[in-house]
């Protein structure tokens, strides 16, 4: 993966600001179902620079992060039979980009979690018996 040279001056910045910001929106929160699809996104993107700087032990505690968010928000969910009749009898646009947006977030989560995993010879985290498919 490459990094683009024009922002190389402000990616240690915009990374260190992103992460405080989000981990006082963890602090600030009491109620435990208080988690937007916004912050499993942007903890997405952090896990990954993590990993691309080379700080395996920060982007694997990251990716758990990722992981317990995802849980969360039920993402497994995302592709069940209930979820899909009750967005099709909504069709709005705006309704079916969140659901794309859960789902795309469901399944690099999902990936990380294999390709972490297996590389370091770890249990998986999210398992296959926990994801819902269409019947």
């Amino acid at each position: 993966m490459s990094l683009s040279s024009q922002f190389e001056n402000v990616r240690q910045a915009l990374y260190d600001e992103t992460q405080q910001m989000l981990e006082e929106r963890d602090l600030c929160e009491s109620d435990m179902n208080a988690v937007h699809i916004e912050q499993v996104q942007a903890w997405i993107l952090i896990t990954f620079c993590e990993l691309l700087r080379a700080s395996y032990r920060r982007a694997w505690l990251s990716a758990g992060r990722v992981f317990r968010f995802i849980q969360l928000l039920r993402l497994h969910e995302v592709d069940s039979l209930q979820s899909i009749l009750e967005h099709a009898l909504s069709p709005s646009a705006e309704e079916n980009i969140m659901m794309e947006e859960k789902r795309r977030a469901f399944w690099v989560a999902y990936s990380l979690d294999r390709f972490t995993c297996l590389d370091n010879g770890l249990p998986l985290t999210l398992t296959e018996e926990g994801v819902s498919h269409p019947a």
